[in-house]
């Protein structure tokens, strides 16, 4: 049989109609299933794929499915309209991969760093970044929408998935005119990235770390801010009154001062005067919030970046959702407390006394 397989060079530019006339004109590779990928199998995968890109004879595509590529070092490879469907990138370095094109469904890279990695135009729905390093990461035009395997039959494997970001670095990169409707970013840290032109509509960026961000004709449509931080760039950017935004606001000094006098009130006489604390919603980044009793406050959704809550009494306290990035709790007794969905990038808990609170079996929730 002849090769019909295109020759020279620039395919790479020019990889869908590539993909396309490749794959009608030849035997579509068969996938590599349910393997653990060894860096000696990835070296060969990376050369024939390479080879198959230029047109050269005896090149094949990589196409991979439910494989486990998991902490092996991709840094520097060109994977360019490859498959990886369902596989497993977790903790593996894809530092300046090139990954234009790909078929990456449902896939997870939780830990991975993938530093100027270049992923164009690549069809990510349903695959997890958590946790991972995404800086200078390059994904303008990839679709990251839900998404569900389907099987032969037609029927789904699974229920549709968002793509997810929740905690992950993305320093300068670029999502220009990704497709990002439903995706998770959660507590992410988002600073100096571009989503010019992306459909960010239902996305989720609940305390969430946002600077220096471009949202110009972003679609925002019921994106959640909630319990966010957002610089003024972003502020002036996002169409406020279209998405869940931050409800924070400021107290002054003098009401922060009358909820904690009534707040002890409450707690010395039992509930019987005074009034339970309600921080809920409050920005108190940057206060000095020091050897307070603040037990069985709730402070859901408050914003305490940098805030420093040293040797606080805190049991039993409500923090679900709250944003505590670079807050200081030395000392703290969190017994009891609930930390559920914060925030906690680069928080000071080393010293804080955490476990069970005392008479009432209700321990410290951290997830």
């Amino acid at each position: 049989m002849s090769d019909h397989r295109p020759k020279g060079t620039g395919l790479r530019e020019s990889t869908a109609l590539l993909i396309d006339y490749q794959d009608r004109m030849s035997e579509r590779p068969r996938a590599l299933g349910g393997l653990r990928v060894t860096p000696p199998l990835l070296s060969r995968l990376a050369e024939l794929h390479d080879r198959y890109m230029r047109g050269a004879r005896q090149g094949r595509r990589a196409v991979l499915q439910n494989c486990d590529l998991s902490d092996l070092d991709m840094s520097g490879l060109d994977f360019s309209a490859a498959e990886f469907v369902s596989c497993v990138f977790t903790g593996a370095d894809l530092r300046k991969t090139k990954m234009q094109h790909a078929n990456i469904f449902g896939s997870h890279f939780d830990r991975a760093n993938l530093a100027g990695a270049d992923f164009a135009r690549a069809d990510l729905r349903a695959s997890r970044f958590d946790g991972a390093d995404l800086t200078a990461t390059v994904l303008d035009h990839a679709d990251m929408r839900r998404g569900a395997l389907v099987t032969g039959s037609g029927t789904a494997e699974q229920s549709a998935k968002s793509s997810s970001f929740r905690a992950a670095l993305l320093r300068g990169t670029r999502l220009t005119h990704s497709r990002l409707r439903e995706a998770d970013f959660s507590h992410a840290l988002l600073r100096g990235t571009d989503l010019s032109g992306a459909d960010i509509r239902d996305t989720t960026f609940t305390g969430a770390e946002i600077s220096d961000t471009r949202f110009l004709n972003t679609q925002v449509a019921n994106a959640d801010f909630r319990g966010s931080l957002l610089d003024d760039l972003a502020r002036n950017s996002i169409d406020l009154e279209r998405v869940r935004a931050p409800q924070v606001r400021r107290p002054t000094q003098a009401e922060l001062q009358d909820l904690v006098d009534n707040h002890m009130l409450w707690i010395m006489t039992g509930m019987a005067e005074g009034k339970r604390a309600d921080l809920s919603n409050l920005d108190l980044s940057d206060a000095d919030l020091s050897g307070l009793n603040l037990a069985a406050a709730n402070l859901e959704l408050s914003v305490l970046a940098r805030a420093t809550l040293r040797d606080c009494s805190l049991l039993a306290v409500n923090l679900r959702n709250a944003n505590l990035v670079s807050a200081d709790f030395g000392g703290a007794d969190l017994r009891g407390a609930d930390l559920r969905g914060t925030n906690r990038r680069n928080a000071k808990l080393g010293d804080a006394r955490m476990g069970l609170l005392p008479g009432v079996n209700l321990p410290t929730r951290l997830i």
